[in-house]
């Protein structure tokens, strides 16, 4: 009765350490904290003309990979344009690649343009120096913008798109 008491409390210290990697290893190194559920929209970078945004709140993982969504909005758009587009990003963190999943464009009021679009990229290598090396560094490593932050892409906009 003892050995299989003692066989069966190995079993369960073995199947509970063969769980505890496979939710290490779902989670890659450096990943970033767990979002807090609202939304918080932060100036990544600009340029003369765009601004690149993300919400730290939409960073998720699935299966490996690490999602997370960023708005690219004009800072002074023209009639013609959408006043953001919204796209998804996925990251395989520790490969350093990544690639777009979907792309929406959005009109001054907040209301969706055309459909959404659905890409089906395949990842590519992340550009250290480039955008996607500062997504990534938000989505794989828990890197933050400075302040202010905003509720809403709404209330950026109402703010002057500083």
């Amino acid at each position: 009765m003892f050995r299989t008491l003692a066989v069966v409390a190995a079993f369960a210290l073995v199947a509970g350490a063969a769980q505890a990697q496979e939710e290490v290893f779902d989670a890659p190194a450096g990943a970033a904290p767990q979002a807090s559920g609202q939304p918080e929209w932060q100036v990544l970078s600009r340029s003369q003309r765009m601004a690149y945004l993300f919400d730290p709140s939409t960073i998720q993982m699935r299966n490996g990979v690490t999602e997370v969504q960023m708005a690219r909005a004009p800072l002074a758009p023209a009639s013609d344009e959408p006043a953001w587009t919204l796209e998804t990003y996925e990251f395989r963190c520790s490969a350093s690649e990544y690639r777009t999943t979907r792309i929406t464009e959005f009109g001054p009021d907040g209301s969706p343009g055309a459909p959404p679009e659905t890409l089906d990229e395949a990842f590519e290598a992340v550009a250290a120096n480039g955008l996607s090396g500062f997504l990534k560094a938000v989505a794989c490593d828990g890197e933050r913008a400075n302040p202010p932050y905003y509720p809403t892409l709404q209330a950026w906009i109402a703010g002057g798109r500083k």
